[in-house]
């Protein structure tokens, strides 16, 4: 959405964590998400340039899954310039679980995160402006910014 979208367009998404009505007999290979790849969710979602998050939840899941939303919006206030002055660069999602990583630019530098699905540690990169940059693993919602020169 945020790639097709012209920046003028807010971006409201709506999340949910926990599953609603799961299936009688459900596919024991589809797992929930953590609370942390949740939370590295939602960042992915602001770094490619959604502006908001609407959380829809029942009453009994209200606390936690507002707690968790809440969470990424208190940590984001640190990048505020970036959320509100940035660009999304960073669109891709691999066709088969692996590194997936989010970014966007303010001036010359990017603010990244980067998930792993598949145990890979070494680094990825990315394409921006004519230059490959590595992209480090972490562990955890970590948020790294990279000056560029």
């Amino acid at each position: 959405v945020a790639q097709s979208t012209p920046a003028s367009i807010p971006i409201v998404t709506f999340v949910h964590w926990h599953t609603t009505e799961p299936p009688p007999k459900p596919d024991p290979n589809v797992v929930q998400l953590s609370k942390e790849k949740y939370q590295e969710f939602l960042w992915h979602l602001l770094l490619r340039g959604h502006d908001a998050l609407f959380l829809w939840t029942p009453r009994e899941e209200a606390l936690e899954e507002t707690l968790l939303v809440h969470q990424v919006y208190r940590q984001s206030h640190a990048y505020l310039e970036f959320l509100l002055e940035g660009e999304p660069i960073v669109f891709d999602v691999p066709p088969t679980p692996g590194p997936v990583v989010s970014a966007m630019q303010l001036g010359s530098e990017l603010l990244v995160i980067r998930s792993d699905f598949d145990g890979t540690r070494e680094p990825v990169t990315i394409e921006w402006e004519g230059r490959t940059i590595a992209i480090p693993s972490h562990d955890g919602p970590q948020v790294l910014k990279f000056g560029l020169e």
